[in-house]
C-alpha cells in the first residue's frame, strides 16, 4: 500500500497541472424566429446530459434581433490550450417559425479529455417581444425567473412574457388565472426604482392589450 500512496502522491501535481488555466470562447448568433410571439421549449427528444448540462439565463435587449450568446468555458495546461479545449465543444438550438428547442446538453463529441467544460447561454429578447415559455425549460433555466421577482409556478402554458427596459414582466398572469400571486418585490430595489418598475410593467401590459386588441 506504500507504494499505492507514493504513485498517487506522485500523480496528483501532474493530473492537477491538466487543470491549472481556464478559458472561454465566446461567439453570439441571430435566431432567425417569425413576427408573433415566440415559444421557448427543451428538446426532450435530445439525449439526456450527464456532465454537459448547459445553463440558459434570458435577458432583454435594446436590439430589434434575437441573438443567443454562446459562452464555452474550459481548463488546460496553459491558456492557449484552454482555449482550444473551449473551442471544440458545440451547441446548436432548432428554430421552426416560432419555436426555438434548446438541447439540455452541449456536444462534446469532438472532445479528447475532460477539462471541466461548461457551456453558458444568453438568450437575448428584444423589448416588448411576447414569448411562451415551456415548463420543460426550468430544467436549465437560471437567473431569470426569480431575480425578476417570479417563481417557478408562474411558468405555465399560457402565461405570456416580455422584457422591458426594468426586466422580465409576466404579460398575463393577472389574469389567465387567481391563484397566481402578484410579482414579489424585489428587495435590491430602491422605492422609486420599485414605482418606475411598476410603471414600465404596466406600460407594457397595455401595449399587449392593444396588440391583441389590433389582431381582433
Amino acid at each position: 500500500w506504500l507504494l499505492f500512496l507514493g504513485i498517487t502522491l506522485f500523480q496528483i501535481p501532474r493530473i492537477a497541472s491538466q487543470f491549472k488555466e481556464e478559458n472561454w470562447h465566446r461567439i453570439s448568433e441571430t435566431i432567425p424566429v417569425s413576427e408573433g410571439t415566440m415559444l421557448l421549449t427543451l428538446d426532450t427528444q435530445a439525449e439526456d446530459p450527464d456532465f454537459n448540462e448547459v445553463s440558459l439565463k434570458i435577458e432583454g435587449t435594446a436590439d430589434s434581433l434575437v441573438t443567443l450568446e454562446k459562452e464555452f468555458f474550459s481548463r488546460g495546461k496553459t491558456k492557449a490550450e484552454s482555449l482550444e479545449n473551449a473551442k471544440v465543444l458545440g451547441y446548436q438550438v432548432s428554430v421552426l417559425d416560432s419555436l426555438v428547442s434548446f438541447p439540455p446538453g452541449f456536444d462534446y463529441s469532438a472532445m479528447d479529455v475532460f477539462r471541466d467544460q461548461k457551456v453558458n447561454l444568453i438568450l437575448k429578447v428584444p423589448y416588448e417581444k411576447p414569448f411562451l415559455m415551456d415548463r420543460s425549460l426550468l430544467d436549465i433555466l437560471r437567473n431569470t425567473i426569480y431575480r425578476n421577482g417570479y417563481k417557478s409556478r408562474d411558468v405555465r402554458e399560457k402565461n405570456i412574457w416580455a422584457f422591458n427596459e426594468a426586466g422580465l414582466v409576466c404579460l398575463t398572469c393577472g389574469s389567465t388565472t387567481d391563484e397566481t400571486e402578484n410579482q414579489d418585490p424585489n428587495e435590491d430595489q430602491t422605492e422609486e426604482e420599485q414605482i418606475n418598475r411598476e410603471k414600465l410593467d404596466s406600460l407594457s401590459r397595455a401595449k399587449f392589450r392593444q396588440r391583441l386588441d389590433s389582431i381582433e
